[in-house]
C-alpha cells in the first residue's frame, strides 16, 4: 500500500512483456473506496518491452486516514484482459 498526500500523486511505471508477439494492448483502470483518486496513463496502449506511466492523484479534499483500491487494466477485448489492483491510502 502507498500512502499518499491529499492533493498529491503517485507515479507507477508499467512494462509490458510477453513470451509471444500480441496485438497492443490498450490500458484503463477503475478505481473503488473513500479516497477516489484519479488515474491518468502517459499513453493509451503498450507493446511487448514498452514502458508508460500510471499517474494516481489523491484530491486535496481527500480525508486522511481514506484509502481506494486502484484496478489497473490491459485489455485486448471483454474476455481478453489482465488486472493489476493497488492500494492507496491518504495520509
Amino acid at each position: 500500500m502507498r500512502s499518499v498526500a491529499p492533493g498529491e500523486d503517485a507515479v507507477y511505471i508499467l512494462t509490458r512483456w510477453s513470451t509471444e508477439r500480441v496485438a497492443d494492448w490498450r490500458l484503463a483502470s477503475y478505481v473503488s473506496g473513500s479516497a477516489m483518486p484519479t488515474v491518468t496513463f502517459d499513453r493509451a496502449t503498450k507493446s511487448s518491452g514498452d514502458t508508460a506511466s500510471a499517474t494516481v492523484r489523491v484530491p486535496p479534499t481527500a480525508v486522511p486516514g481514506t484509502q481506494a483500491t486502484v484496478y489497473r487494466y490491459a485489455t485486448h477485448s471483454t474476455r481478453e484482459y489482465h488486472i493489476w489492483p493497488l492500494a492507496v491510502r491518504v495520509f
